[in-house]
């Protein structure tokens, strides 16, 4: 059983270790392919850090994420690289686990959990846990002329205006990206990442 047995995935340039016994140390895209390829999608036992070992694994595609994106120059002084949660905190510790202490192209994760909506422009990739379409569609009004990664849950969200979405694909966990909503504001995403993705672009639903 994969979600119960010790794993060692690689992972370009860090090192993970988390409670689950998931080890993350070099082999960059590879990684990401590896875990869509061997987790099956849907629900997964409980963690006793307070997390499923479902977010487990999205904490560690988030933090893989940064590796393959490249924002806009921020101004000076700008050396942290803030990944947060705007909603519920569905990660538990896993993102605090897998972040801890890692630099990303010269910039330190730092992770922010419940942020409100207004806060949010401030962070550089931001998972969005609401529930409610409209809070969902009213967090992504308010962050799309900034340059914010904004991340969530199934096609739908990509449809609001969301950049990638986590949804099963074939039984297992994957990710879309659209590609139109993160080129308008100003964000590049590797080739390596979008290889790795379902590429969907907007179908022309209205945020409102």
């Amino acid at each position: 059983d994969f979600r119960t047995r010790d794993v060692e995935i690689l992972s370009e340039g860090m090192t993970m270790n988390l409670r689950s016994n998931i080890i993350l140390d070099k082999l960059g895209a590879a990684a990401l392919a590896l875990l869509l390829a061997l987790w099956p999608a849907g629900p997964t036992c409980g963690s006793p850090r307070g997390a499923s070992f479902e977010y487990q694994l999205k904490a560690a595609f988030l933090l893989n994420f940064t590796r393959y994106i490249e924002w806009p120059r921020k101004s000076s002084g700008a050396n942290d690289l803030n990944l947060c949660v705007v909603g519920p905190d569905v990660f538990g510790t896993a993102l605090d686990e897998v972040a801890a202490n890692k630099v990303v192209n010269g910039r330190r994760i730092v992770i922010r959990r419940n942020v409100a909506t207004p806060e949010a422009a401030s962070c550089d990739l931001v998972y969005i846990s609401l529930a409610e379409t409209r809070q969902i569609r009213e967090a992504l009004l308010a962050l799309e002329s900034l340059s914010v990664l904004t991340v969530g849950e199934e096609a739908a969200f990509l449809r609001m205006g969301g950049m990638i979405a986590f949804a099963p694909q074939d039984g297992k966990l994957g990710f879309y990206i659209n590609a139109s909503a993160a080129e308008r504001a100003g964000i590049a995403v590797s080739s390596r990442l979008m290889a790795l993705s379902r590429n969907l672009r907007d179908e022309g639903e209205r945020r409102r």
